[in-house]
């Protein structure tokens, strides 16, 4: 792996717990073609030719929830063959974001808590 995005993500999309609503938020994330080719270059890949996340993001008291599916359309190499092969992954992806330990409800407990 390419150790150049180290600290710059080729697909990054911030989002604060302030801005998701009690009821939730639907989060659409659609790559841009140099997204995809950072992608490409970041995982030794031939070709990232998109990629689409369709995602709801949910609040649980300080933490963040998000659930959804991960679609892309890629280009890889055979490790057998060389050969490359179009491929079109579709990954359920479940997260869970939490504050710091210095921050947040577990930051006031006492360490025997």
């Amino acid at each position: 792996m390419n150790n150049t995005f180290d600290s710059h993500p080729p697909l990054s999309r911030r989002l604060a717990l302030s801005e998701v609503p009690p009821e939730g938020l639907d989060v659409d994330i659609r790559a841009t073609p140099q997204e995809c080719a950072a992608l490409a270059q970041h995982n030794a890949l031939p070709a990232v030719h998109s990629l689409q996340a369709d995602l709801r993001a949910r609040r649980r008291g300080d933490r963040l929830e998000i659930e959804g599916e991960l679609r892309a359309k890629l280009r890889q190499t055979c490790v057998t063959t060389l050969e490359e092969f179009d491929s079109e992954p579709n990954e359920p992806i479940q997260m869970r974001f939490a504050p710091p330990p210095d921050q947040g409800p577990a930051a006031r407990r006492r360490p025997d808590e």
